[in-house]
């Protein structure tokens, strides 16, 4: 703490990381918590959300999405002079990844219209692009293997929302349980992971049922991540819904029949 209270450079980190800028510094980007780039990113990319529903609203989320993934490569070639040398802020500046954020956004509203992105074998075209993925990244390139990704996932969410999947077997209410705490469980095993693994020496060089020992490590994580979820998460979400209802009550009365629907 006296690191980020009284040096010059402490608070700096501090500063970016309270503004939410501190991916945009390659000596900040990892330095208080290596998963607290991708916040910074997110603040990002919601504070230019409304410029994509702005252009979506003049010309349809089709054209739109394709907009912003035009912008993406110029993106991509203007932070690559601007940020010579820069390993991490240069190729994960925002704008780079909006048109992927923007694919999200347009397969929500497919699936709330009642339309998709894919007609058919969507478990195929997702098991096909995950594999190309791995092929693609070892004989080609990272790059092309980032783009073929974009596809396999958006097939394999819209095969994941089709589906015809028991959600009262024990199998998927585990599964469904330990999807509702993902965000929380990605936000919260930095750095308590590392104290986890060495308790249970999974890391040390005789831990020959190491695989066995993370199943601990886990279920600590995953307590952790569900009281944050329903202390915090939920909350949260419930206080977004009240502002959208006094904002907007059109929308939340179809959200509301679209999901008494499904």
């Amino acid at each position: 703490m006296p690191y980020y209270l009284y040096s010059h450079e402490g608070l700096k980190d501090l500063f970016t990381h309270l503004f939410l800028i501190h991916n945009l510094f390659d000596r900040y980007y990892f330095s208080i918590n290596g998963v607290f780039w991708s916040l910074a990113l997110e603040m990002q990319l919601y504070l230019i959300y409304p410029a994509f529903l702005l252009i979506r609203k003049k010309i349809g989320i089709n054209k739109a999405t394709i907009i912003v993934l035009l912008i993406m490569p110029l993106s991509y070639s203007a932070t690559f002079f601007l940020m010579p040398g820069s390993t991490l802020a240069q190729p994960n500046f925002v704008l780079n990844y909006w048109g992927i954020w923007c694919l999200g956004a347009l397969l929500a509203e497919k699936y709330f219209n009642g339309e998709t992105l894919f007609k058919k074998y969507r478990g195929v075209i997702a098991t096909i692009g995950f594999v190309a993925i791995v092929l693609a990244g070892y004989l080609v390139s990272p790059a092309l293997s980032g783009v073929i990704s974009i596809i396999a996932w958006l097939a394999f969410f819209e095969w994941t929302l089709y589906a015809p999947i028991n959600t009262k077997a024990y199998f998927f209410k585990i599964l469904i349980a330990i999807g509702l705490c993902s965000y929380s469980i990605y936000l919260l095993h930095q750095p308590p992971l590392y104290k986890i693994l060495s308790w249970f020496n999974i890391l040390g060089p005789k831990s020959y049922l190491a695989f066995l020992k993370t199943i601990p490590a886990f279920i600590i994580i995953f307590v952790i991540s569900y009281l944050y979820y329903r202390i915090i998460e939920l909350p949260s979400i419930k206080l977004g819904y009240y502002f959208r209802r006094k904002t907007n009550p059109k929308s939340t009365v179809q959200l509301k029949n679209k999901q008494q629907t499904d």
